[in-house]
């Protein structure tokens, strides 16, 4: 299901969230060149599962999740082992922001397949 969260980076101070943003940018830039130079010999799912774990070794885990966030489209309440393994999608959504406003085709889609 498509889950809404409040907020999960509120502990965090700006510098860490941009240098953490920052990180992830230039982690997803390195994958998006070796997916469009692999050619077509590139196992591009293995390669993309091989980044995923890379970034699971590489960056915290992240805290739970405080127990007042508000969750939406889900029948109990999420955890962080509840996740594990798995790849999700936390969407940070306002309903006045024209761009989350654009995604939400995307987001059906991504739902709909997995």
């Amino acid at each position: 299901k498509l889950i809404l969260l409040d907020s999960l980076l509120q502990e965090m101070s700006m510098e860490q969230y941009e240098d953490l943003c920052m990180r992830l940018y230039w982690d997803c830039q390195k994958l998006l060149t070796k997916l469009a130079e692999g050619g077509q010999d590139l196992d591009r799912k293995q390669c993309i599962i091989s980044w995923l774990v890379t970034l699971g070794t590489k960056y915290p885990r992240i805290p739970e999740f405080k127990p007042e966030y508000s969750w939406y489209n889900v029948s109990t309440p999420l955890t962080v082992d509840r996740l594990e393994g798995l790849v999700s999608v936390l969407d940070f959504f306002t309903y006045c922001c024209i761009n989350c406003m654009h995604i939400l085709p995307d987001l059906e889609r991504l739902e709909e397949n997995w």
